[in-house]
């Protein structure tokens, strides 16, 4: 059976006169997802075009009704034809989305814990050896990646032109969706393509090829504090709780771990879109002054940061380990509610918001 059998073909954009605000986002998400590629080489005037695209598709968002934004959105799609009058696909169906964003998710997920697992508590990770997850036959997802790293190859030229601003969107389709999934699930292309790479091969260990260095313990060795502080931005970003274990490991510890560590290392506040500007903090300075044990080191710290979480802290002035709040939403007491921060907006469309 065709692993890639969820993945449908993409189709034009509908017409915006019945196009609802969710297809406006669609368009939108495009825009913004390809400005993010690390490899867009737009010349000055299609750079210029697309910039004038995404606004037009944040103004009809404001205003559906400002027929100039219209105007200048119909006449960049008109622009990415391959022939005219033969329309460009971009719109993925919901389900489409949805498969490949688990699968990605998937990916990191088992990429991640496969690197912090030497580092964490040594109860922790007995427990996760006998779990059932972490005896499951294809961690990695193999058999989906497998065909579908076949299909990104053979898409490979075909895409590259479409980042240089050629109109070869339609012969292209799994990179373009791949690129949609990357920016939304805020995940490194690179980083994914190797990773879907690795997985295509074989996937043994979190050793992935043509990758920085991710091992924690050589990060600190070699001292590379900016190498440090991407991959653990990276790892915050690109972090996914959508199952209860991943390998063995509880996927809310995890989180835990990766929604914390930056913070606990770094001070992030005044450089928080760049981690290479990021300054060490105590914990991570005096691990930098070690001359050996640097993997103990690390293991040492997780073990110090999973106690912390456990029972607290009893120095209210203890600045090493942030506390760490998974609730980002508000809480309405008198209600005994979840605020809605969007205003309470009804749903206009088809599909899910989160796509």
């Amino acid at each position: 059976m065709n692993p890639l059998r969820y993945l449908a073909p993409p189709s034009p954009y509908k017409e915006l006169s019945t196009s609802n605000k969710k297809g406006l986002k669609e368009r939108l998400s495009y825009a913004e997802a390809l400005q993010h590629h690390p490899a867009l080489q737009l010349s000055a005037e299609g750079a210029e075009l697309l910039d004038t695209y995404q606004q037009a598709c944040e103004a009809l968002l404001e205003d559906p009704g400002n027929l100039n934004a219209a105007m200048r959105m119909l006449q960049y799609e008109q622009s990415l034809e391959p022939s005219a009058g033969s329309p460009v696909n971009l719109s993925f169906d919901l389900a489409t989305k949805v498969k490949l964003g688990e699968e990605l998710d998937n990916l990191y997920s088992v990429w991640t814990v496969s690197r912090y697992l030497k580092y964490l508590p040594t109860g922790i990770r007995e427990e996760a050896g006998n779990h059932p997850s972490s005896k499951v036959e294809d961690p990695w997802h193999t058999a989906f990646w497998t065909p579908f790293h076949g299909r990104l190859e053979a898409e490979a030229e075909a895409f590259s032109q479409v980042l240089a601003g050629q109109n070869r969107h339609n012969e292209c389709p799994t990179s373009l969706l791949l690129m949609l999934l990357c920016d939304r699930h805020t995940v490194d292309w690179d980083e994914a393509r190797a990773l879907i790479r690795h997985s295509a091969e074989g996937a043994q260990g979190a050793v992935v090829a043509n990758l920085p260095e991710s091992d924690f313990g050589e990060l600190l060795r070699t001292k590379d504090v900016a190498g440090l502080a991407t991959r653990l931005a990276r790892d915050e970003t690109g972090w996914s709780c959508s199952t209860e274990y991943v390998l063995g490991v509880s996927t809310l510890l995890m989180g835990f771990f990766a929604n914390t560590l930056a913070d606990t290392l770094f001070d992030t506040e005044e450089e928080l879109m760049d981690p290479t500007k990021w300054a060490p903090k105590k914990p991570l300075r005096e691990r930098l002054a070690l001359t050996e044990g640097h993997e103990q080191a690390f293991r040492d710290l997780l073990q110090e940061m999973y106690l912390q979480m456990l029972v607290g802290s009893d120095d209210e002035d203890d600045d090493d380990f942030p506390v760490y709040d998974d609730y980002d939403d508000e809480f309405d007491d008198e209600d005994g509610e979840w605020e809605d921060e969007e205003g309470g907006e009804e749903d206009d469309g088809e599909e899910s918001d989160e796509y």
